[in-house]
């Protein structure tokens, strides 16, 4: 079928099994419509999105996607959903992902310590069709409960087969919204199902949801990645009545100080004058993200052996465009082919951490800038995002010498009361508030 603006041109009979689709000259008629597009990389972003969407709703059928002659995207038929995500995302992703079953629910989730700081590889798939539903996305992120640290979100993939008197595609007029029967039922199997799989026992997940790929779901409690080493031992030690130095007089006082570890995030300190609670996750962040920011005290690392990093064709079209504002933050990386980055060298405190995820923020700060956007702003976004990636998460307990250290590159930066987003690093009190709170004023 030819068709030219609207009008059918020519029907004829083909020897080819499938469907091509072939877009030229889009905006011929329509020029003013060609003023409210975005940058190219973000259409050509949308377009892959949407092919990579139609293959995750039908791993049954073949998909080539072809842009400026180049091959950007190839599916070949998938036995079924893991496979088709092994084919977009590659081995280690579908490692990081839990399967379970429950009536008329499945789903691919992440389990802990695999989650991202964007709602990035979030689907919801209803009897084939892609949807948005914030009632069923609200169930998911129910399901994890406190599993889910502040700030970030998981990988999930929702399919969902309902008898289909029982659901409404007719009230969206891209079909992308629905209306079911018996929403309570449909939430309540969505999150028996992401809760189930979640609460696997380690016997139970070496053999759980294995399909003909071989590949078993990732192990959990994975340890984060951090810029120190370590300690061996995480179960907080009582404190010493002895005062501790705070933070303006660590440098006078070196490392003669004991902190208590309160929990979660939470470390206090004081120097005989009050006492400083001190958020140890804010904190790393903003060293992180100052120096990501300036791409100096990065200590860049470069690895024995390179690690090959695929990706979503949607990120890796993205980022081959900007290897070079990458590399200037310290993750060196190349062209591999095949939607795969070669990374060659990354700062010391990722050496550990989850490549693929970093660079799938990296492609969505990218993305979310408009095509004006000043050089600044988009390294700005990318750090902050990097170093939320990267910084010390709660129920971790940093040793004697972390602290000292953390406070000590804590007061140097340029702001050290304040995370990237704006939240307090420490909070202080005097001794003199303190003598309010017990009523000892006068």
């Amino acid at each position: 079928m030819e068709i030219h603006g609207g009008e059918l041109r020519e029907v004829k009979e083909v020897a080819h099994s499938g469907t091509t689709i072939e877009v030229n000259d889009l905006f011929f008629n329509t020029p003013a419509r060609k003023k409210f597009l975005k940058s190219q990389r973000t259409e050509v972003y949308h377009i892959v999105e949407t092919v990579t969407v139609a293959g995750l709703s039908h791993p049954d059928v073949a998909f080539s996607l072809t842009i400026d002659r180049a091959e950007t995207l190839r599916l070949p038929v998938a036995s079924g959903i893991r496979e088709r995500v092994l084919q977009i995302y590659g081995e280690e992703f579908l490692r990081g992902l839990r399967e379970a079953r429950e009536s008329n629910s499945r789903a691919l989730i992440s389990v802990e310590g695999n989650f991202r700081s964007s709602r990035a590889n979030q689907y919801i798939f209803v009897n084939h069709r892609p949807v948005r539903d914030a009632a069923l996305r609200h169930a998911v992120y129910s399901a994890y409960d406190t599993l889910l640290p502040r700030d970030r979100h998981p990988i999930f993939f929702l399919y969902l087969d309902i008898v289909p008197s029982e659901v409404d595609f007719n009230v969206h007029p891209a079909k992308r919204e629905v209306r079911f029967s018996d929403r309570e039922a449909v939430y309540r199997s969505v999150y028996n199902v992401v809760r189930g799989a979640l609460t696997i026992s380690g016997e139970e997940d070496a053999d759980y949801g294995v399909e003909p790929d071989g590949l078993q779901p990732a192990t959990r409690n994975p340890q984060p990645a951090t810029s120190v080493p370590q300690p061996a031992t995480r179960n907080p030690q009582p404190a010493t009545p002895e005062a501790i130095p705070a933070a303006e007089s660590l440098l006078k006082y070196g490392n003669n100080f004991n902190s208590v570890y309160l929990g979660d995030v939470f470390v206090a300190y004081t120097d005989g004058r009050g006492i400083t609670l001190l958020d140890h996750h804010a904190a790393h962040e903003r060293i992180l993200y100052e120096r990501l920011r300036k791409g100096v005290g990065l200590d860049v690392t470069y690895m024995l052996f390179p690690k090959q990093v695929r990706l979503p064709a949607r990120e890796y079209k993205v980022l081959l465009h900007r290897l070079d504002e990458i590399r200037e933050m310290g993750i060196e990386a190349e062209d591999f082919g095949h939607n795969t980055l070669m990374v060659r060298a990354v700062p010391q405190f990722l050496f550990d951490a989850d490549m693929a995820g970093i660079l799938s923020d990296i492609a969505f700060c990218l993305i979310e800038s408009t095509a004006g956007s000043p050089i600044e702003d988009i390294r700005d976004r990318i750090a902050k995002r990097i170093a939320c990636h990267s910084s010390v998460r709660g129920a971790v307990m940093l040793s004697h010498d972390e602290i000292a250290r953390l406070l000590k590159d804590l007061s140097e930066s340029e702001d050290p009361e304040h995370c990237p987003h704006g939240r307090p690093t420490r909070i202080h009190m005097s001794l003199e508030d303190l003598k309010r709170m017990f009523k000892r004023t006068g």
